[in-house]
């Protein structure tokens, strides 16, 4: 009888954990991945302003490439990371480091994406920090997990159900905040344009509510909001440049003269955004049945003919539109035009062979148009226009006129086609009616069109004014910083006398990273001290302490020494030691960061920063003018 042959069946190999120092390591790797790319999302969504993130950073614009956005979806591949690495930080730590099949698979894909990701980032010369840091802690846990974990045949299932489960809950909670983001800006980008083309109808013989008659193109979505390259952030004090008194035109035309619907666009070459309403643009420049003239005016974000451009990001802007402006003045309208749409085919880079050849193309003499290129000659209307700009209170791209209204929530879904269907709907007027707003106008519409906030009730600042003001006011400020001390005079002088009245009530943003972790820099080495000092007397004698503290800090930005400390905490009938001892307690400095993530919670982008009545206020003063005042007496009209 046969003897059983022995089975050659192995028995599996239980699958080994890692020693306790490699699984710290690697939850740590992961966890590490996590933040970097939550950290990326909250920048997305506007919640958290990351160091190295802003206007034109290579953050910003790796998140403008083809990799900065899953295909077909338009998710941030933030969204994407976020949940990746959170998936397997969750299966690792529940599963003590034990890794199922399907996780060895799923890891390796996603070092593989890393690597790819990462040359693309060196590649377009977009290196994201953020991006870097996720994706070398990916690598890194990837090789603590293939040292430290030995592969079996065993399968640990509930692993890759964790990973799953935890990650598709991350992004799906991403995904419903930013529709949920989107849909409120396009509910406010359907507002401007709604009010915008209410008021560009009611410039004609007939004023019709237009708005209500050209709805929303079903099927489109948002464009996007305008891009941080494409907004200069200016200081709240920033003057305009030039009075505003003419008709809104430009050197050179497309369309007739007397069209009915005249566009004026403050642009730049290398804008995304404005490339968009460009191609929208010519189709409607082309359309018979409308009386359309365009006019191009600039406002390139380049340090190069443009001081108040944040940064030099479109490099290659101002020489784009001197090379328009050389082809207007050597070529007249028509070679304008024709560079014009030259040059926004191309995003506003060439060559010197490139415009050269352009050149020859419209009929001009390559040479002749190189020299006056590179004269003052091509350069000055470039800079009138940014004066220009300033006058009006423009301070991003593109910034459209329609008849001299500007047209809000430009980027709505066909918003351009919208605004000028409907001014072509209303009886024609001349060019001469197109009397843009000036700029303290401009901004103190601006405050208008700013969404109601709720104060939270969390605030601890010090309040002065009558409690039944009729307009509350809430200011965000450092001791060091000029412009907080002239809001601050001027809203005090509020707080008392006739009506209408504020109740005002200061919170501390120090700008110094030693007492506040909300800001990025330390532009005010004594600011720490000055809130310490503030917030110390009131500690010690209540809200008077604080506002005669609050004085002579404005008062001595220049000077502010121990000696005046000193000075106020006897005219207080303090001890200065007691005084100084207090400044130094932690609860003082608890409370100063709180008053920091009140003002982060609001989106605070820089200094002073003002609600009144609710509203946000961007920029208050104009033509040397401050509008405070204006802005206050709109507010108690109820505007």
């Amino acid at each position: 009888m046969p003897q059983p042959r022995p089975s050659t069946v192995r028995p599996s190999t239980p699958l080994t954990t890692p020693p306790l120092g490699s699984w710290l390591a690697a939850a740590a790797a992961l966890a590490i991945a996590a933040s970097a790319s939550a950290m990326l999302c909250l920048h997305h969504f506007g919640a958290l302003a990351l160091p190295g993130c802003g206007a034109g950073s290579p953050c910003d614009q790796a998140a403008r490439t083809a990799f900065g956005a899953v295909p077909g979806l338009g998710w941030p591949v933030s969204f994407v990371g976020a949940a990746y690495f959170s998936g397997l930080l969750v299966a690792w730590l529940s599963g003590r480091g034990r890794w199922s099949r399907g996780l060895w698979i799923v890891t390796w894909l996603g070092v593989a994406g890393s690597v790819v990701f990462s040359i693309a980032a060196v590649a377009l010369k977009v290196p994201c920090v953020y991006c870097f840091v996720a994706h070398g802690a990916n690598l890194v846990f990837a090789l603590i997990l293939h040292f430290s974990v030995r592969r079996s045949g065993v399968h640990r299932g509930w692993q890759s159900v964790v990973a799953t489960v935890v990650g598709l809950s991350t992004l799906g909670v991403l995904v419903v905040a930013d529709d949920a983001a989107t849909a409120k800006a396009k509910a406010k980008a359907e507002r401007g344009l709604a009010e915008s083309i209410a008021e560009i109808a009611r410039g004609g013989e007939q004023a019709v509510e237009a708005a209500a008659v050209l709805p929303a193109p079903a099927g489109q979505a948002l464009a996007q909001e305008p891009d941080a390259t494409e907004v200069v952030v200016p200081p709240a004090g920033t003057d305009a440049a030039l009075p505003v008194g003419q008709p809104l035109t430009g050197r050179y035309r497309w369309g007739p003269e007397a069209a009915s619907v005249r566009i004026v666009m403050f642009t730049g070459y290398q804008c995304p955004d404005c490339k968009t309403v460009e191609a929208e643009l010519e189709t409607l420049m082309r359309d018979p049945s409308l009386s359309v003239s365009f006019s191009a005016r600039h406002f390139p974000l380049s340090t190069d003919c443009n001081p108040n451009a944040p940064g030099n990001r479109h490099g290659n802007a101002c020489w784009a539109a001197r090379a328009a402006e050389t082809a207007g003045q050597l070529g007249g309208a028509d070679a304008f035009v024709n560079m014009h749409m030259w040059l926004f085919a191309r995003g506003g880079s060439f060559t010197d062979a490139d415009i050269r050849a352009q050149a020859a193309t419209l009929g001009l003499d390559p040479q002749a148009f190189s020299d006056r290129m590179q004269s003052a000659a091509s350069l000055q209307p470039v800079t009138e226009d940014v004066a220009r700009a300033m006058a009006l209170g423009i301070f991003q791209t593109p910034f459209i006129f329609i008849n001299g209204v500007e047209l809000r929530g430009w980027n709505a879904p066909q918003a351009l086609t919208r605004a000028v269907r409907a001014a072509a709907a209303s009886a024609p007027a001349t060019a001469v009616q197109d009397l843009p707003a000036s700029a303290a106008e401009k901004l103190i519409e601006d405050w208008r069109q700013m969404p109601r906030v709720s104060m939270p009730s969390s605030l601890r600042g010090a309040s002065m004014g009558p409690a039944d003001a009729t307009v509350e006011v809430v200011m965000w400020g450092d001791y060091q910083e000029r412009f907080t001390a002239e809001a601050d005079g001027l809203l005090r002088l509020f707080t008392k006398g006739s009506k209408p009245n504020i109740r005002y009530t200061f919170m501390q943003f120090p700008v110094d990273k030693t007492c506040n972790p909300v800001t990025q820099v330390t532009a005010q080495p004594l600011a720490c001290r000055a809130a310490k000092a503030a917030k110390a007397a009131e500690t010690l004698a209540g809200p008077d302490g604080f506002w005669l503290m609050h004085e002579r800090l404005m008062m001595n930005q220049n000077g502010m020494t121990d000696a005046v400390l000193e000075g106020v905490a006897l005219e207080l009938g303090l001890q200065p030691a007691d005084l100084f001892e207090a400044m130094e307690q932690p609860f003082i400095a608890e409370a100063i960061v709180a008053d920091a993530r009140e003002a982060q919670k609001l989106g605070v982008r820089s200094i002073p920063m003002l609600f009144i009545g609710g509203r946000l206020v961007g920029r208050w003063k104009a033509e040397n003018e401050n509008i405070l005042p204006r802005i206050i007496e709109a507010a108690a009209a109820g505007q």
